[in-house]
């Protein structure tokens, strides 16, 4: 049956392209428009370069004022005893969560992801509780090496340390992404064969390369039982607050790069607009996870495309929630050249992405 006219513009790779341009061209568009009216109307121009000035004012004290709360907030959380609260506040019913950590990874060496999981389990929260999954790509044999050396070290120490190999499949592009999926439905098998209810568990999407902080999964828990009977209908996201690494042996500019993005993070959280948004390092349920159905396996920047999947799949009832207790990169305290993952680090997470990171997730969300 032949397509109708709208399915053949939606479609089209020429309409793909213009989505793709559209924040650019808009941007360009603000910018030029005080230059060419100028020529030909100065009074619309002086009118919307004030009315411009006026309203970036208003934006930086907002900034100023929602960052300050968020550090307050940060600060506050940082001090507590989490799986103490748990204890006090939910103690039928905290011990009954598991904390599954997905560890995709590639080319990474084992001395980047051991201090990952070794964090894990230096949580304060019951090691019996803990569940590890290593999912490395078999088109680098090298990496279930390291996997099946990291599971015969730490086993003991866990509930279940899976290990499991994904292999790039026809439409599936190359990336955390599809390697997600795959170790996303593995556990979900292995798990509920064991008789383990996925509203029962809380996993994060773990980068190789991330410590957690000793209190992220007691403060997880606690975040999570908090919110009654919408629980399976948030993603809670830290943010890179932890300046205590190598970012300060940095350059400059870097440092002030790293800075800003970690500020203006710190603001959004504070928003109730759907303004913080996924990325990188975060966790939800299990059951949530299989709700939204698992990761995309077409795309590369896989963390705002699952928070729009979640938008999708239950409306206005999702949100994301702010998890004050934030990973620190391994990476960017190991690397040699601190300058160049700074800049990298704060490209691919920028909230308004310069390229395919950015321009992805607006396509998604139109079509």
């Amino acid at each position: 049956m032949s397509r109708s006219i709208f399915e053949r513009v939606v479609f089209s790779y020429k309409f793909y392209r213009l989505l793709e341009a559209l924040p650019g061209l808009i941007s360009w568009t603000c910018i030029a428009i005080p230059i060419v009216f100028s020529f030909f109307a100065p009074d619309i121009a002086a009118y919307f370069v004030l009315f411009y000035g006026v309203y970036w004012v208003y934006n930086a004290i907002k900034f100023v004022v929602l960052a300050y709360v968020a550090h307050e907030k940060v600060l506050y959380v940082v001090k507590q005893d989490w799986l103490a609260k748990l204890k006090q506040e939910f103690p039928e019913h905290w011990n009954e969560y598991y904390y599954c950590a997905i560890i995709p990874f590639a080319s990474e060496s084992i001395n980047i992801i051991r201090p990952t999981i070794e964090s894990i389990l230096n949580n304060n929260y019951p090691n019996n509780r803990k569940i590890i999954c290593l999912s490395s790509e078999k088109a680098l044999p090298k990496g279930k090496e390291i996997a099946l050396e990291l599971q015969k070290e730490f086993q003991s120490r866990c509930a279940y340390f899976f290990v499991t190999e994904h292999e790039l499949k026809p439409g599936e592009l190359k990336g955390k992404a599809s390697n997600q999926n795959h170790a996303g439905r593995f556990v979900y098998q292995e798990l509920t064969s064991r008789g383990i209810n996925p509203e029962r568990v809380l996993l994060t999407s773990n980068d190789a390369d991330m410590i957690n902080h000793k209190e992220y999964i007691p403060y997880l828990v606690y975040k999570f039982l908090l919110e009654g009977e919408n629980r399976h209908k948030r993603i809670y996201q830290p943010v890179p607050t932890d300046y205590s690494g190598a970012v300060w042996d940095a350059r400059f500019f870097s440092r002030i790069i790293v800075t800003l993005g970690v500020q203006w993070r710190l603001a959004l959280s504070q928003r109730n607009n759907y303004r913080l948004t996924v990325y990188s390092f975060y966790s939800m349920s299990l059951k949530t996870l299989h709700d939204i159905g698992f990761w995309d396996v077409d795309n590369i920047p896989e963390d705002e495309r699952t928070m729009f999947k979640a938008i999708f799949t239950f409306g206005r009832g999702f949100s994301c929630q702010f998890h004050c207790l934030s990973p620190l990169p391994v990476g960017l305290m190991q690397a040699q050249n601190i300058c160049c993952r700074c800049e990298r680090a704060v490209y691919t997470n920028a909230p308004m992405g310069l390229g395919s990171f950015g321009v992805c997730p607006f396509f998604y969300q139109v079509c």
